[in-house]
């Protein structure tokens, strides 16, 4: 393995531990402006993984329907299709394919 793919490797490593982490002992604050009302209604499949939303121009990470966090990372700078994924949410299944989805996003 060369030396970039293991630098990318680890660091979704890293992220994927920062993010189950700060899932686990953060309190979650509730905000209006970044609610996920507009996100489609949660079915039993996506339970316990992620969703990733455009909000106010940002990515935002919400897990089980409460804000996990708003990452810096700008919708507009984003691929149509990208744009159109996240308008309608991303689900992601764990940690790891969570930080894959934000190093594809360029966190």
């Amino acid at each position: 393995m060369n030396k970039h793919r293991l630098t990318l490797l680890l660091t979704a490593c890293v992220t994927a531990l920062n993010l189950t982490l700060a899932a686990a002992l953060t309190p979650q604050a509730e905000s209006a402006d970044l609610s996920p009302a507009a996100a489609p209604v949660a079915t039993e499949a996506d339970s316990g993984g992620y969703l990733l939303l455009a909000v106010d121009g940002k990515v935002c990470v919400y897990q089980d329907g409460a804000l996990l966090m708003r990452t810096e990372i700008d919708v507009s700078l984003l691929p149509a299709a990208d744009r159109a994924d996240l308008a309608a949410g991303i689900h992601a299944a764990d940690a790891f394919a969570l930080a894959a989805y934000l190093e594809d996003f360029g966190a």
